[in-house]
């Protein structure tokens, strides 16, 4: 099976679930399960155990970047592997502090990496107001998790691509702030890039979705609850 679904973002997609300003994506892909980011808090969980998505068994999970709404439910995930004396590989950027939790292995990554044959974490750098951000997406067959794309998603794509062939994006864009010609110049690079779907989560301007279709991109807005077919 190959599929993903999302437990944190700004919409809730079906009923029983809640969203939060957060995110967090589990991905199965054939016999390995991966945990892209913990949202803000247990709410991850919470629904994770709604839709009985299985945590317990992760191939690891990847924290993206250091901002609180993407690692606050790292506590959480320490308490499920710790209820059943299990430990869970954690890969985070430099910036993030691992907390003295021993049921997670805390694996920090400066640069790019190829972890598997399916799976390989694209490490970018970006200023964020004044700051340097490191921010890590995660590239699961030919499907790219980004978070917020603070470094922009064109520099994400073109890091990852390196590892393999990129069809799908999933994730953030931070692009409130882009102006129409941008959208569309970012849409047509994407495009131009192999680029065939987009699943928008938490932080995207969705009023921009039109200019990524009119590229000929198919677009789905994820929402909690929602799961989706790798192909």
């Amino acid at each position: 099976m190959r599929a993903f679904v999302i437990l944190s973002t700004n919409l809730a997609g079906r009923e029983g679930m809640l969203a939060e300003n957060g995110l967090s994506v589990f991905v199965r892909y054939d016999d390995s399960d991966y945990l892209f980011d913990t949202g803000g808090g247990s709410l991850f969980a919470e629904n994770a155990e709604f839709m009985n998505v299985p945590l317990s068994s992760l191939e690891c999970a990847v924290l993206s970047h250091i901002h609180p709404d993407h690692i606050g439910g790292v506590p959480t995930l320490s308490q499920i592997y710790s209820m059943i004396s299990k430990s869970c590989d954690v890969y985070h950027t430099e910036e993030i502090i691992s907390p003295r939790l021993p049921a997670l292995k805390f694996i920090p990554l400066t640069e790019s990496k190829k972890i598997s044959d399916t799976l390989a974490l694209v490490v970018t750098g970006s200023e964020v107001e004044g700051n340097m951000i490191h921010e890590i997406s995660m590239l699961v067959g030919d499907v790219l998790f980004a978070a917020c794309c603070h470094a922009g998603i064109e520099k994400i794509l073109a890091e990852a691509q390196k590892f393999g062939s990129v069809k799908e994006i999933v994730g953030g864009f931070h692009n409130f702030k882009s102006s129409e010609n941008e959208l569309k110049k970012c849409a047509a690079s994407l495009a131009g890039n192999g680029i065939e779907r987009i699943c928008f989560l938490h932080c995207s301007n969705l009023l921009a979705v039109r200019f990524f279709e009119d590229a000929g991109i198919e677009c789905r807005i994820g929402a909690v609850g929602r799961s989706y077919q790798i192909s």
